[in-house]
């Protein structure tokens, strides 16, 4: 296909939230996905017919992140500004179990690939290991706390190699190698990457800037062993691949805009980035040509590839985006 025409295009929005939508998880088997709303909602649609099927609702916090359980389209696991998670059942319409493995807003919540595990970071820098099977904490790990407050602003499963990662807002990386039955988890490398001593737009920067700043992104690659994707403020605008084994970058992506979101669709070989300027990057994994889309009125703050139905969902504020991949 040639790059000049389009490689994504929206099919749909879908309304219903009142308030931001702070996270979307996609079922693995069924028609299904969730989107986690700021105003307390965890909502189930069904993609076709696209509309609602079902509501759980929290008053006293916000729903800030969502996760199927994988090879599972009934169970998910949600985390809250209270720094709590549920587990709820779609079929049987319940809430399993409640734990509270933190103190401050959870950022990230995923599972591990096998499901063994619910893996949780918070507004500190603190990420929780929790026992899937008994809701109890495993492991507290405190590598990434700081005096600033630096939230945890990614964790990323390979499903190429035993690795995991989490990234925090202060630009930091830390590669973990885990055997979860066993309960070995062994930090692999730690990765820094530089920022400069002002805001974007050029201000100083101040005591805890980060909800200031571009977030920190990373994610592993599905395409390459040992490549993690990262980008988020720094000297450059750039997605950087880092490889692990190598132990240095091996290229760069530039970019016209910082990004506030990033996904990649393998079997198109693409990047999708969102920005603070509207837009929907499209770029080629290889090339790094890009195609821009506009379809929010606010900055891009999330951007999800379901594989499972071959579409992408992007969102900003309130506002849900449902888009078709054209390989």
């Amino acid at each position: 296909k040639q790059w000049y025409q389009r490689r994504v295009a929206i099919t749909a929005g879908v309304g219903g939230h009142p308030n931001d939508v702070n996270d979307i998880a996609l079922s693995p088997t069924s028609n299904h996905f969730v989107t986690a709303c700021e105003d307390g909602g965890l909502r189930i649609w069904n993609d076709e017919p696209l509309e609602q099927t079902l509501q759980f609702s929290v008053l006293d916090a916000s729903c800030t992140t969502v996760t199927f359980k994988p090879n599972s389209c009934n169970v998910i696991a949600a985390g809250y500004s209270d720094g709590t998670v549920r587990v709820f059942d779609l079929l049987e319409v319940v809430m399993k179990s409640k734990m509270a493995p933190h103190k401050t807003r959870i950022s990230q919540l995923s599972y591990s690939n096998g499901g063994e595990v619910l893996v949780s970071g918070d507004g500190l820098g603190l990420v929780s290991v929790i026992n899937a099977s008994t809701g109890l904490v495993v492991r507290i790990m405190s590598d990434h706390k700081n005096p600033d407050k630096a939230h945890v602003s990614a964790l990323d499963f390979s499903i190429l190699t035993p690795h995991w990662l989490i990234a925090t807002a202060d630009r930091r990386i830390s590669i973990w190698r885990s055997n979860w039955v066993t309960d070995e988890c062994k930090m692999v490398t730690w990765l820094s990457f530089p920022a400069p001593g002002f805001t974007p737009e050029g201000q100083k920067a101040f005591h805890k800037p980060y909800p200031h700043l571009p977030p920190s992104l990373a994610k592993f690659s599905p395409l390459e062993h040992n490549i993690v994707l990262y980008t988020g403020y720094g000297l450059n605008q750039e997605v950087i691949f880092y490889d692990l084994k190598q132990k240095t970058t091996v290229r760069t992506i530039d970019l016209v805009h910082w990004a506030t979101s990033l996904d990649i669709i393998p079997n198109s070989n693409l990047i999708v980035i969102g920005t603070n300027d509207r837009l929907v990057k499209v770029v080629d994994y290889v090339a790094g040509t890009f195609q821009d889309n506009v379809a929010h009125h606010d900055t891009v703050t999330l951007a999800k590839y379901w594989e499972h139905r071959n579409v992408l969902f992007t969102a900003a504020r309130n506002a849900l985006a449902r888009w078709t991949i054209h390989v």
